[in-house]
């Protein structure tokens, strides 16, 4: 009951040819593109959010937070303030403030959320001598000055700083 079966008649298997993997299908080159146009734009707003106005204001005050005096940290609050308020109004309108215009300037951006006293110190330190003592703390002229920036430079997110 055996019965031979001829095998003779079969041609070998011949396995099929392995697909190359470089160059990729244009499916993968469309996934590479859109990945190195996500990383390029991440990149990019990185650098735009890093250089806008307000949180480069704030990275500069907080470099100058451990100033020796009250009066020295008021100064260069003062000198900061300065620069945002020239940079959102212009130069021909802030440049000429000081004494009491500036005081007043300072007084109408703060909403009165902030004591006359720190906006006094604040707009009358450049007149002061670093030495005198002051009774205002360095944090309160921290945050004066941080929520001064923060009001003044409300409507300048979307614009680069050129640091230099």
């Amino acid at each position: 009951m055996t019965s031979t079966i001829d095998l003779s008649g079969l041609r070998d298997i011949i396995e099929p040819i392995r697909p190359d993997f470089f160059p990729p299908a244009i499916g993968w080159w469309i996934v590479i593109l859109g990945g190195i146009l996500i990383i390029l734009m991440l990149i990019f707003f990185g650098i735009h959010h890093y250089y806008a106005p307000l949180p480069y204001a704030l990275r500069e005050l907080k470099k100058h937070r451990s100033e020796s005096t009250p009066v020295s940290f008021a100064k260069e609050a003062s000198k900061l303030l300065k620069r945002a308020a020239i940079l959102k109004f212009g130069a021909e309108k802030v440049a000429t403030l000081s004494d009491d215009t500036w005081y007043r300037f300072l007084s109408a951006q703060a909403h009165q959320k902030i004591t006359s006293k720190v906006i006094k110190l604040i707009a009358f330190s450049a007149y002061l001598p670093d030495n005198k003592s002051q009774d205002v703390s360095p944090q309160h002229i921290y945050e004066a000055t941080r929520l001064l920036l923060k009001n003044i430079l409300k409507d300048k997110k979307n614009e680069c700083h050129n640091p230099k």
